[in-house]
């Protein structure tokens, strides 16, 4: 399955063939589920409109085997500078996390009702990227333009939003992508 512009495409592996007819959107697809729920869903993100002011915030659920369009639901903008211009999907067990630039929204994946926010908490620390497929990990920036400005790491319980852990990166590290989930690794990158 392959999203391109404003469409979806399905084909078999076995032969190239197509497996359903092309699923049209009426404005640009921005953002993908990278994995699929376990009965074979994707969720796909697309843009409210075509002006400058659109924002990636509609959500669109797709069975992979059959290319019917499921639920559909707007994805709420968050407080000021938290926006929905660009989000970041990913699918852990049937829950579906749509992050923003400073918080994101979990939705249960099979029905498209929402679940609970990850906002901001502790020490000024706002969840700017999340990972999911095996776990779902939350990636915070503390406490930012003063001198113990940091990175934190939470792993969060799906069904819930709670922090099972947190760990705290030491000043200077900046969180730059998570490369496996179980076991965890994750690369951070230090200016200096």
């Amino acid at each position: 399955v392959k999203a391109a512009y404003k469409q979806v495409f399905a084909y078999n592996v076995g032969d190239g063939e197509a497996t359903w007819d092309p699923i049209t959107f009426p404005e640009k697809i921005c953002s993908v589920t990278p994995e699929k729920s376990s009965d074979d869903k994707i969720v796909v993100a697309y843009m409210s409109g075509s002006s400058d002011r659109a924002k990636c915030n509609q959500l669109q659920q797709i069975d992979l085997n059959t290319g019917a369009k499921g639920w559909k639901a707007s994805v709420a903008n968050g407080a000021l500078f938290d926006s929905t211009l660009d989000v970041e999907l990913s699918i852990t067990g049937k829950t579906l996390m749509v992050g923003r630039s400073q918080s994101g929204t979990a939705y249960d994946v099979n029905s498209g009702e929402k679940l609970w926010d990850k906002k901001r908490y502790g020490d000024a620390c706002f969840p700017d990227s999340f990972a999911g497929g095996k776990k779902l990990i939350a990636v915070a920036g503390c406490n930012a333009s003063r001198s113990n400005e940091h990175d934190e790491v939470q792993e969060l319980d799906p069904a819930t939003g709670k922090a099972k852990w947190t760990w705290q990166f030491a000043a200077g590290w900046k969180v730059s992508r998570v490369f496996s989930l179980d076991p965890l690794v994750i690369y951070s990158t230090n200016e200096d």
